[in-house]
């Protein structure tokens, strides 16, 4: 499946359909993450992956962002950290996100992050599926909840209703509302 030729849909939490009735979670999130991290961080983005492929949550990805994945899951370092990262492994994990993540094609630029551009894609894709968290261990990203920049408080004020996350505290949150996995 081409991940170009996706359709675009846009997606918002009215109109999400997840498992849970009302539960109204749509998150974001950084899916090379996965395969980073020590191993409680790398269970926590794995379950995050389940979650979202079982409809518990909304995963919503971008063109950008699916080759971003490709480009770090290529890169030689991680394939020296982690052997299995063979091309054929790298898109079929990626065909295996593109069959329940929800594809935007394109979107706006909300929000220009000036400490970090790379990071901005996450932040617009949010944005633009009206997102409620983005789920990262990006310390850039993270740091825009917390960070006394005017960036940052500008990020908050305009954007209240986004929350960014990292796996663990996401995890909890969607364990307090009660979502469970399946077998």
């Amino acid at each position: 499946m081409s991940f170009s030729k996706r359709s675009a849909t846009k997606f918002t939490r009215k109109n999400l359909k997840l498992n849970e009735p009302g539960c109204g979670i749509a998150g974001c999130f950084r899916l090379h993450g996965i395969f980073a991290g020590g191993d409680q961080r790398r269970w926590a983005a794995s379950e995050l992956l389940r979650h979202a492929e079982q409809g518990n949550i909304a995963l919503f990805v971008g063109g950008q962002i699916l080759q971003e994945i490709r480009d770090v899951l290529s890169r030689p370092r991680a394939v020296a950290k982690y052997p299995f990262l063979t091309l054929e492994f790298i898109e079929a994990y990626l065909i295996r996100v593109a069959q329940f993540a929800k594809f935007i094609k394109t979107f706006p630029l909300y929000f220009s992050f000036s400490r970090d551009p790379k990071d901005e894609k996450y932040i617009n894709l949010a944005l633009e599926t009206e997102a409620q968290y983005l789920v990262t261990r990006d310390k850039d990203l993270l740091e825009l909840m917390t960070d006394h920049s005017d960036e940052a408080k500008e990020f908050r004020q305009r954007f209240r209703h986004l929350k960014i996350v990292d796996p663990v505290e996401f995890l909890q949150i969607i364990r307090k509302l009660d979502l469970s996995l399946e077998p």
